[in-house]
């Protein structure tokens, strides 16, 4: 393996334990507690797993840089698709008042 692909793999994993202990395990969007990829608790519920996201998607002039990157669920990940964090938190909270 490439000494760069390396180094990124463990940045990553870095920023994901870092970012586990800052939101306490939780979603940074719906706020539900994440279950770490490959563990029982991913397999009983697959949509709960943590992914890395972008706060500000790329294809919208967002970067790689730790401030724009947070730890969501599958689910908050895959609804929010390319959406800005300011629609898709609206969208959260019209979900979670009807």
């Amino acid at each position: 393996m490439r000494a760069a692909a390396k180094d990124k793999r463990k940045r990553l994993r870095q920023f994901r334990e870092l970012a586990r202990q800052r939101q306490n395990g939780l979603c940074f969007y719906c706020r539900q507690p994440m279950a770490k990829a490959g563990s029982a608790a991913a397999l009983a519920a697959p949509m709960s797993v943590e992914t890395i996201e972008h706060r500000r998607p790329k294809c919208r002039g967002g970067t790689d840089s730790a401030a724009n990157l947070v730890l969501t669920c599958r689910a908050c990940n895959t609804r929010k698709a390319s959406m800005n964090e300011t629609a898709f938190l609206a969208q959260l909270s019209e979900r979670d008042h009807i």
